[in-house]
């Protein structure tokens, strides 16, 4: 027991000669650290007595002993007393004092708090013929002769029932144990529970139902428990760093850098609580005390696998992959079963594009842990890029299956989905990963990309506009963004959205191609035709600029030129239907009616509306003609007629 149980002693007025005599008897277990006494005797002047009795000392003490007169069954606090015993759980153990009928008394159930601030709720009406009662067979004292005896019967009952009710708490931790090594963390919790019932002040009860919480993911009380052993047993290192474990997990990582910090001031050679530090350091982001930590750590348990893994994380993170997977393979050859450990170097063989060892070490992560979300989601992601959709949609409904508030699932899946072309799934999985974690930029990026697909603009510009909020120097929202703003007519919108991706990625052809086609759709074209140059430049083989290129050369009247740009759109892609379109008007301008009828037909066969393209520029093919001065032969008039 690290701390004696804090006893209660309640009593009447009248009694208090026979309570002294009691404190008298209590002595020698008060010495043996059995007991600690508190009675309203400690209350000093200024003290509000109800207070220091009913808010400060009894609720929280782990005896109650109850002098059993007829006084103290007149007496209406003695009875509050004894009712918080009751609710609070707080052991109860009666000492007779004199004949009266204290076998038939009742105690009251108070359910209100009384105007004096008592603290009393709902709990079972007991009577306290209930209630162990000493001295033996509950003779009371005053029939007891020589009264030294009896009061020794009240000392001998007493240290056995504190000694029953810690040797009992031992067996129920050691069941605990026991439990736990067989995966039964519920029933391990309710042994450990039942340990501290027994013995309130038990250091290992409370440590290892902790342990348990924790397991279980219950972080709260899995922080509370450890809190309450370090108040039992203040220097004890593994209690602060199994605390400051929980707390990282909580992700509140500045406490659990300062618990592992306590446990290494009272252990320096504690290679535990360095291996927990490590990993709050690289989760807090400071790879460099991360990897000095999990050093340390190996330094004094070469064979701690666990080290090696969370230095190897930091590694990662830092970008240094060859000593991360050096790490992640020396945890594995000490522990072969090692999820995390996989796990790390499936991430790794991603980063690096090496997807079928990616994949493997995915796969292992499974086979060793199967409920191991990270693991199928990654997992999915490289069937993705791998173009094996049903395999990836498969891992990411397993992650979520596993994991249903894992906004990153929901949002691969929603990738997944759009790769596929199904729109509404993908707005579906990355609306759900929003409300999950409001914060995701990426999930507001991916579904604004969906409703561009389906021609919801405004949804569109609002999901970029929120990824901008989260991120302001994201290029690609504000590139997306002025692609929308295009498509409703908001030109001058679009060109800011593209200067600023210019200004943002001065090397980004889309971002200069974009802007030359808003030039374009607002009539200018001479910086359409240089914006559009620019994209080129930086990109050669890049045909939607050789494309909209050829549609501003057009607009000016620059025929050759443009049909120089549509070939080499072609070139580049030869199923472009656009630019067979476009070149086709090209050739009417220059009278090749052959060449026009070709590319057109082309264009048609390719699914483009050839008629409605023409007409966006000409009323009719007599518009056409009059503008130009051009007689379009039959065939080629007819083509581009509306029918009637």
């Amino acid at each position: 027991m690290s701390k004696p149980l804090k006893t209660f002693i309640s009593y009447a007025r009248d009694d208090r000669k026979r309570k002294k005599d009691l404190r008298k008897c209590l002595r020698g277990m008060e010495r043996a650290g059995l007991i600690e006494i508190w009675d309203d005797n400690e209350i000093i002047t200024g003290d509000r007595w109800r207070d220091e009795i009913f808010d400060t000392n009894l609720p929280y003490s782990d005896l109650l002993l109850y002098l059993v007169s007829a006084s103290s069954l007149d007496s209406e606090n003695c009875n509050r007393e004894l009712g918080i015993a009751l609710e609070e759980n707080i052991r109860p153990i009666l000492i007779i004092l004199e004949d009266c009928d204290w076998k038939n008394y009742k105690v009251s159930n108070v359910q209100a708090v009384s105007a004096e601030g008592f603290r009393l709720g709902e709990w079972e009406s007991q009577t306290l013929g209930d209630i162990q009662a000493l001295p033996a067979e509950g003779k009371p004292l005053n029939e007891w002769n020589p009264r030294s005896k009896g009061w020794q019967s009240v000392v001998d009952s007493l240290r056995e029932a504190i000694q029953t009710m810690l040797s009992q708490a031992e067996l129920a931790l050691q069941q605990g144990n026991f439990l736990m090594t067989l995966k039964q963390i519920d029933k391990a919790i309710e042994n450990y529970s039942r340990a501290i019932k027994l013995n309130p002040n038990y250091t290992d009860a409370y440590k290892n139902r902790g342990i348990a919480y924790r397991e279980k993911g219950k972080y709260n009380p899995a922080i509370t428990d450890f809190s309450t052993a370090i108040d039992l047993k203040p220097d004890d290192a593994e209690i602060y760093k199994s605390r400051g474990g929980a707390y990282g997990n909580k992700g509140n990582y500045e406490c659990a850098i300062a618990d592992s910090s306590k446990a290494i001031d009272l252990d320096p050679n504690y290679a535990a609580a360095y291996n927990n530090r490590s990993a709050a350091y690289g989760l807090k982001g400071d790879y460099e005390r991360a990897i000095a930590d999990g050093s340390k750590a190996i330094d004094l348990d070469s064979n701690c696998a666990a080290a090696y893994n969370n230095r190897g994380v930091a590694y990662r993170l830092e970008g240094n992959y060859e000593c991360a997977i050096a790490d992640f393979s020396k945890a594995i050859d000490l522990k072969p079963d090692f999820a995390d450990a996989y796990y790390g170097c499936g991430l790794i063989y991603r980063l690096k594009g090496d997807y079928e060892r990616a994949i493997t070490d995915f796969s292992k992560t499974i086979d060793f842990d199967s409920s191991y979300a990270g693991a199928y989601n990654n997992r999915g992601l490289i069937y993705w890029l791998k173009g094996d959709y049903k395999r990836a949609i498969a891992d990411c409904s397993k992650a979520i299956d596993l994991k249903p508030d894992y906004a990153g699932a929901y949002n691969n899946r929603g990738l997944i989905y759009e790769s596929k072309g199904d729109y509404k799934r993908t707005i579906a999985d990355c609306s759900k990963a929003v409300d999950l974690k409001p914060d995701y930029a990426g999930a507001y990026y991916t579904r604004g990309v969906a409703y561009e697909q389906t021609g919801d603009y405004e949804c569109a510009i609002a999901d970029y506009t929120r990824v901008i909020d989260l991120k302001p120097n994201f290029a690609h929202a504000y590139n997306n963004r002025g692609m929308a703003y295009d498509n409703i007519g908001e030109f001058e919108r679009a060109i800011v959205d593209f200067n600023t991706v210019i200004q943002l990625r001065p090397d980004f052809a889309d971002g200069y191609h974009n802007r030359g086609v808003a030039y374009g759709l607002k009539g200018d074209y001479e910086r359409a035709i240089a914006d559009c140059s620019k994209a080129i430049d930086l990109k050669p083989d890049f045909a939607d600029g050789y494309h909209n290129r050829g549609v501003a050369y057009g607009q000016k009247g620059n025929f050759q030129r443009a049909i120089g740009d549509y070939n080499r759109a072609i070139e580049l892609k030869s199923d472009r239907a656009e630019s067979y379109a476009g070149r086709g008007v090209m050739w009417l301008h220059l009278r090749e009616w052959e060449r026009a009828e070709a590319d057109l037909i082309t264009a048609r066969a390719s699914g483009i509306d050839i008629i409605g393209l023409f007409h966006n520029d000409y009323e009719s093919v007599s518009d056409f003609e009059s503008k130009h001065g051009i007689q379009l032969p039959a065939n080629l008039a007819a083509m581009l007629t509306r029918r009637q």
